[in-house]
């Protein structure tokens, strides 16, 4: 990562200034209070915009970053990473509106937009958050103890390093951990719970399966002697059925015995009906022979009246042929005169109609003659009418036409005219068309701002509620800082009483105070304990071997008292004197005396150090405790009372951020409704034009109707004239159809008379017709009469006929009568035969009784062995159904178990997976730690001339409280001693700190795989301080060592100007102490004639602008 160029606007000191970063070292030097760093500000405020307020020692608001006398701050700054440029865009109003802030770049395919968003996506670029970035890169001026004295350390080394990854595979594992916990336990709970219902069974699965087995059997036997039953019932069926055959046979039996005799008798009585039909046709054929013989005498009688042969049926059928033909001709003059009759008749009568009609057609021609001659009188009135009228259309016209065209005189006024009025009212037309068309437009777009509007003001007070929501918010929140603020001062109070309370103990040699618990706990008390614990058992020694003594001289003594005359001495092995005796016990009396005077001595020492011991102990404890207290209690009041603030901070942004939106939407409102009356005003001017418009264009259309007036006018008058015309003609025609009229009914009368005549000759004619027709006439009826006498005898012939042959088929049917009766009393006979072989119906009734009352017993006997394989059938069903059950509480204890051991077996392989995970972060911390030992104190090495420390010492020590391993910090002294680095001077505590920060940033470039183009530049942030002379020369030899590491970008912010030599650019910054302004100045390091300017020409100009008040 590079830094390529900031500018500032309105930021602190700085006006308006823009500075490109080459690469390599470059120092920022200039007076106290010049705004160096402000320029480190404006990098991290442009990289991590309002954690500026927050990382580190930082104490100061947004608003402070704003040059006094200007409302807004903008810092703008553009960065490379991966060989894409990256430009973030960052917006401060210390005013209520909200920051803003915009990351660009061609390698985005949109801008981010927001604070979180955008400081979001630099930590992602960057690879580390603010916070990291001010552990690790980022030396602010005055926080060169925070890696020595964080209490943080191990969690910020461990994220600059990369080993956090491992810390939250190891939580993750932990929950997977737990979870196969749970689970396993969870299934355990189930087996138990499956177990206690298993034990609730009387039987297991065999048991259950013999119990099945024997019901199965007794069900197989029970269904056997079911099946038993029912054979014999359907044995005892079917002889029932049998019986009942038989009884209904003999049922048939009686019924056809009846049927046959009934038979027998309708057969006797058909044979009788046949010979009384004999006997009938018999007097039948006597009868027509009887009428045969009249009927032929009065044929010879009626043959003597007309002139034909009519003594057979044949001559009579040709007489009465003959007749016809004569009658036929007759009746064809008859009609023929009478047709011509008829004609005649008709004739006249037409010419009696004809004379009537033209006689009346006459009478008409006259009236309407009559009335046409009115007609015309009228029509001469009427055109008087019309020519008036006409001439009343043109003066209007005229009078119209004039007002209504310029420059026109009415007398002037023609037909001609009327395309000019044509050509005016449809440019009015067009005039009142764009009129209703602006005023349409006008209209839909007022409707348009007024929707706006409506949306606009519902916009506003939804803005208004979020606002008020906020406000609501931001003072709960305040009272809940306050409040958290004063739970924080009181526990601070109470660490403070607890620390007052602690009873120190003699020689801890150092004060208990909020500052030294840690060492007090870590360092001075275990040594303190490990030298009284050393004393202490050096003193259980001396007492344990002064008692020894003491036993020893006690022995003795005991020994020499026993010793009489002449023993042997236990020293010396001679024989002694009483007197030596006395001697010996005195000296061991004398021994033991002293022994016992130094073992109550080293009592009392022993006694004192054991107190020690536990005075430490208990004092470690209540340390333990205060740390304890610490650690949980003020950091949970901490962490909470920065939650708070962070919340207030961005509720601050939001409330800025919704005021903006509120003046926006009233400045929108504002101007929508400015537009709404424009528009209202332009309406009302178009309204009227409008009228006017329509107005014109309603007298010239009114113009137009005048000569439409006229030409109907005229045409009315035309019309009447060409009627007139009509009419003349009209009475011309009925004069002419009057003389004609008159003609046609002289001739008709005339006519008529010949007419009359004609009738009078044919009725004669006709007269004489029809006389012959009426004697052929006679004729034809006496001959019909004798043909129907014929007729008669031939009708009387045949029925003698029909009746003989009657008479023949009556003693056929007699004969067959005979046979069926023969037939029908054998079969009678059969059946009477029959029905003496049966038994009757009260026998076959009582069998059938008594095979119901069998059936009856058999049904029972099968119904209770059914009953019994049912009851059976459900008892096992019951006892598969427990075992199903259990088998099913048998598989899901297995699954149980199944999942139990499974868990299990996740549970243990989560423990190894942990204890790898540690085994590889204690490696690689290991590993790294070797590392930033090396590269500490290369550095520390080139710049501590002193001889206090030779070197730093990092190393991982336990953490009891913890139970973690945690990153200590010691200074080795020539002696082999270690010093914890807070006892050290300043200036050796800033040059651990520049040691270690620069041999982490050097491990982290060499974790890159050796590409040092992704590093973040090094910054200090006036590293001198706290530095005595010499050291501050030495810091060069730092700069060239990190030259020589390849950092691609080093900036170092001095007021010491002899860093330059370490430099290879420096920005010279300069405040004007008339205006308040800062100005920086980028050149190559120690050539003032020099102004430097960006990485690709470092002997540019790259700086231009101005700034304000730092």
């Amino acid at each position: 990562m590079r830094i390529k160029r900031l500018r500032l606007e309105n930021v602190r000191s700085y006006n308006d200034q823009e500075i490109e970063f080459p690469d390599g070292v470059t120092l920022v030097h200039g007076e106290n209070g010049a705004g160096k760093t402000s320029l480190l500000m404006g990098i991290f405020g442009g990289l991590f915009l309002s954690k500026i307020t927050t990382v580190g020692s930082n104490s100061f608001t947004l608003d402070d970053l704003v040059r006094r006398g200007e409302d807004t701050a903008r810092v703008e700054l553009a960065f490379e990473v991966d060989g894409a440029e990256y430009t973030t865009e960052w917006t401060v109003h210390n005013t209520s509106t909200a920051s803003s802030a915009e990351l660009t770049s061609p390698a985005l395919s949109s801008p981010v937009t927001g604070v979180r968003d955008v400081r979001a996506t630099v930590a992602r670029l960057v690879g580390m958050d603010a916070e990291d970035f001010a552990s690790s890169v980022y030396v602010k001026q005055g926080e060169v103890d925070r890696l020595i004295d964080d209490d943080d350390r191990t969690t910020t080394i461990d994220s600059l390093l990369g080993l956090d990854a491992i810390d939250r595979h190891t939580e993750r594992m932990k929950q997977a951990r737990r979870a196969a916990g749970r689970v396993r336990d969870a299934n355990a709970e189930r087996r138990r719970g499956h177990e206690e219902d298993r034990a609730e069974y009387d039987r297991d699965e065999a048991d259950f399966g013999r119990a099945i087995a024997e019901l199965t059997d007794d069900i197989d036997d029970a269904e056997g002697k079911a099946e038993m039953a029912e054979e014999y019932l359907d044995d005892l069926k079917e002889f029932r059925r049998e019986k009942v055959a038989a009884l209904e046979r003999y049922e048939e039996l009686i019924e056809e015995r009846q049927a046959k005799a009934t038979q027998i008798e309708r057969v006797e009585a058909k044979r009788a009906d046949q010979r009384s039909t004999i006997e009938a046709a018999e007097d039948d054929i006597a009868t027509a022979e009887d009428e045969v013989e009249r009927i032929e005498a009065e044929i010879a009688d009626l043959s003597d009246e007309v002139d034909h042969d009519l003594s057979t049926e044949a001559k009579a059928e040709a007489a009465r042929a003959a007749v016809a033909d004569t009658l036929t001709e007759a009746s064809a003059e008859r009609a023929t005169a009478k047709s011509e009759l008829d004609a005649a008749r008709d004739e006249r009568d037409r010419l009696d109609t004809e004379h009537d009609e033209t006689a009346e057609t006459l009478d008409d021609l006259v009236d309407e003659r009559d009335a046409l001659r009115e007609r015309l009188a009228t029509i001469d009135e009427r055109i008087d009418e019309a020519e008036t009228t006409t001439e009343t259309a043109l003066e209007k016209r005229r009078r119209r036409v004039g007002s209504f065209l310029p420059d026109t005189e009415p007398v002037d006024v023609d037909d001609d005219h009327r395309e000019a009025v044509e050509e005016r009212v449809e440019t009015l037309n067009e005039k009142r068309e764009d009129a209703t068309n602006d005023l349409t437009a006008a209209r839909t777009k007022r409707e348009a701002k007024t929707s706006a509007l409506d949306e606009a003001r519902a916009e506003r007070s939804d803005l208004e509620d979020r606002l008020d929501d906020l406000t609501e918010r931001r003072t709960s929140l305040h009272e809940e800082i306050e409040t958290e603020k004063a739970a924080l001062d009181g526990a601070v109070e109470e660490l403070d009483d607890r620390i007052a309370e602690l009873d120190p103990v003699d020689g801890l040699d150092a004060d208990i105070t909020a500052e030294t618990l840690d060492e007090v706990r870590t360092e001075r008390l275990p040594a303190l304990r490990d030298e009284r614990t050393d004393a202490l058992s050096d003193a259980k020694s001396t007492v344990a071997a002064l008692r020894t003594e003491a036993q020893r001289y006690e022995d003795d003594l005991d020994e020499f008292r026993e010793l009489g005359p002449g023993s042997t001495c236990p020293t010396c092995g001679q024989t002694v004197s009483e007197a030596h005796v006395v001697e010996e016990i005195d000296e061991l009396e004398d021994s033991l005396a002293d022994v016992r005077q130094r073992l109550a001595s080293a009592e009392r020492e022993r006694d004192s150090l054991a107190a020690d011991v536990t005075g430490i102990d208990s004092l470690r404890e209540d340390v333990v405790a205060a740390i304890d207290y610490r650690d949980d209690v003020l950091e949970e009041h901490r962490a909470a009372l920065e939650t708070l603030r962070e919340e207030e901070s961005d509720i601050d942004a939001e409330v800025a951020e919704t005021s903006d939106a509120v003046e926006e939407t009233e400045a929108e409102i504002e101007r929508i409704e400015g537009e709404i009356e424009t528009l209202d005003e332009r309406i009302e001017e178009l309204e009227t034009e409008e009228r006017k418009a329509r107005g014109a264009v309603s007298a010239g259309e009114n113009v137009l109707e005048t000569f439409e007036t006229v030409a109907e006018r005229r045409e009315m008058l035309a019309d009447i004239e060409d009627e007139r015309a009509d009419t003349e003609d009209d009475i011309t025609d009925v004069d002419d159809e009057i003389e004609a009229a008159e003609e046609r009914l002289e001739s008709l009368d005339e006519t008529l008379e010949t007419a009359h005549e004609t009738i009078e000759e044919r009725g004669t004619v006709l007269d004489e017709a029809r006389e012959r027709v009426e004697h052929i006439e006679d004729e034809r009826s006496t001959v019909e009469a004798i043909i129907e006498r014929y007729d008669e005898i031939d009708d009387h012939e045949t029925t003698i006929a029909e009746e003989t042959q009657r008479i023949a088929g009556a003693e056929r049917a007699i004969e067959d009568f005979n046979e069926q009766l023969a037939t029908l009393e054998h079969e009678h006979d059969a059946i009477e035969n029959e029905l003496g072989e049966h038994d009757g119906r009260e026998a076959i009734e009582a069998e059938i009784e008594e095979t119901d009352s069998r059936i009856e017993q058999r049904e029972a006997t099968r119904e209770e062995y059914t009953t019994r394989a049912r009851r059976l059938r459900d008892e096992r069903n019951r006892l598969e159904l427990e075992r199903d059950a259990l088998v099913r509480l048998n598989e899901r204890i297995d699954e149980c178990e199944r999942k139990e051991r499974w868990a299990d077996g996740i549970y243990d392989e989560t423990e190894t997976v942990l204890s790898t995970y540690q085994a590889v972060k204690s490696e690689l911390r290991e590993e790294y730690l070797a590392y930033i030992n090396e590269y500490t104190n290369e550095v520390f090495g080139k710049i501590y001339k002193n001889a206090g420390y030779q070197q730093v010492l990092i190393e991982e020590v336990h953490n009891e409280r913890r139970e973690t391993y945690d990153y200590a910090i010691r200074l080795l002294r020539g002696d082999g001693t270690r010093e914890n680095p807070k006892n050290a001077s300043g200036g050796e505590r800033a040059i651990v700190n520049l040691a270690l920060r620069a041999g982490i940033y050097r491990l982290i470039a060499g974790m890159g795989g050796g590409d040092r183009s992704g590093l973040p530049p090094f910054i200090l942030d006036e590293p001198t301080t706290f530095l005595d002379e010499g050291h501050v020369g030495q810091l060069e030899r730092m700069l060239r060592t990190l030259d020589e590491w390849d950092v691609p970008q080093v900036i170092v912010v001095s007021h010491d100007e002899r860093l330059i030599h370490g430099a290879d650019h420096e920005c010279l910054v300069r405040k004007d102490p008339g205006t308040k302004t800062s100005h920086a100045e980028m050149r190559v390091a120690g050539d003032p004639d020099s102004t430097g300017g960006g990485p690709d020409d470092p002997e540019e100009l790259s700086v231009v602008g101005s700034g304000g008040d730092d």
